[in-house]
């Protein structure tokens, strides 16, 4: 991917186990944000740990669609929410929130009482839009308080079970952000800091790239099991 400068650049992912801080998984991409990675690295650490795993990640990996997968895998995650929020008003006005929606209807009622009906569908943000009838915002005693425009509309994701079930697993475990700062920020400082040295890859295109940051990881590991077993005990399994 490139970059503001035109540099060749690339997005390194790694998933470490919590209790001994070892990489378990690791790739190099280059898409530009993590918001497709939560699946694939979830997956990969679950084939090698060789069992469903729990997964904790940052906003940035919010995807609900990969949440849904994940959930149907047994596979559980703990992403923090990055959820829209109705700025129109200058903050004032209804959230989403305030609206209530009905599966069996397919449809959300207002504040007031009338029912935002299903509009349109967008494919490329997997939402669903839903809209209150222009007549009944024009009466209403409480549009102030709802929108400046002619009527009213809600948005709903494809997924949005999987999001809310997410965002009710974090809120009652909200000590896993923690978690997951003390688990993979360290050992991302370390590659770029300790083992690579500048905190660049010296090597071009996807296959280079993957083959330093495989030697990187590895090298993490190698140092990181060795704080932990000892010298006697690395001695050992070098030699099998």
């Amino acid at each position: 991917m490139r970059s503001l400068n035109s540099q060749p650049g690339y997005n390194l992912q790694t998933a470490v186990e919590t209790q001994s801080h070892l990489i378990v998984a690791h790739e190099v991409v280059c898409e530009v944000n993590d918001q497709r990675q939560l699946q694939p690295m979830a997956e990969a650490a679950s084939r090698v740990l060789q069992q469903p795993c729990s997964v904790v990640a940052d906003a940035g990996y919010a995807n609900g669609e990969h949440i849904a997968a994940l959930d149907a895998q047994g596979i559980t995650s703990y992403v923090a929410g990055e959820r829209s929020v109705n700025h129109q008003g200058g903050g004032s006005l209804y959230q989403r929130s305030a609206f209530v929606y009905d599966p069996a209807s397919d449809s959300f009622t207002c504040p007031a009482g009338s029912a935002l009906k299903r509009k349109q569908l967008s494919r490329k943000d997997k939402m669903v839009v839903y809209a209150a009838q222009p007549s009944d915002c024009a009466g209403c005693a409480q549009k102030l308080k709802c929108t400046t425009a002619r009527q009213r509309f809600v948005s709903r994701h494809l997924y949005e079970e999987a999001l809310e079930a997410n965002a009710s697993r974090l809120a009652a475990q909200p000590w896993m952000m923690g978690l997951r700062r003390q688990t993979v920020e360290h050992p991302f400082a370390s590659i770029k800091h300790l083992i690579l040295g500048n905190a660049r890859l010296l090597m071009r295109h996807t296959s280079g790239a993957r083959a330093e940051f495989s030697l990187a990881v590895m090298a993490y590991n190698l140092k990181r099991v060795f704080n932990m077993k000892g010298a006697p005990w690395m001695h050992q399994a070098l030699r099998g």
